[in-house]
């Protein structure tokens, strides 16, 4: 389930959303966060699951929980390494990449900070 962050939107049109997974015994193996104006644009900021989880549905499940909460926003988005098995992993989640879209993005990565 996401938890919607504590920001209001009359102070700050931005809106965080996360959610997280967690074992039997409590421990965090897994969370998403979303950054999102709640009007056209969502952005997957995080996706994280523990190694030891991985393969176990935890990620699908958390990103199905923020497509889910993100259903009426016009672009749900996410920029994520170049591997091969990341990649498989979102299509399987049913997202695409911008090359299979009629969109193009940029973008400006700034690695000194």
């Amino acid at each position: 389930m996401l938890a919607k962050g504590s920001s209001s939107k009359a102070e700050d049109p931005s809106q965080t959303c996360s959610g997280s997974g967690r074992s039997g015994a409590g421990e965090l193996i897994g969370l998403v966060r979303v950054v999102s104006d709640n009007c056209s644009v969502a952005l997957v900021q995080d996706l994280l699951v523990a190694p030891a989880f991985h393969r176990c549905g935890v990620g699908s499940r958390l990103l199905r929980a923020a497509m889910d909460r993100y259903a009426d926003i016009r672009q749900l988005m996410l920029i994520t390494d170049d591997d091969p098995a990341t990649a498989a992993f979102y299509r399987s989640c049913g997202l695409r990449s911008l090359d299979q879209t009629h969109g193009i993005g940029f973008i400006r990565y700034n690695f000194a900070s």
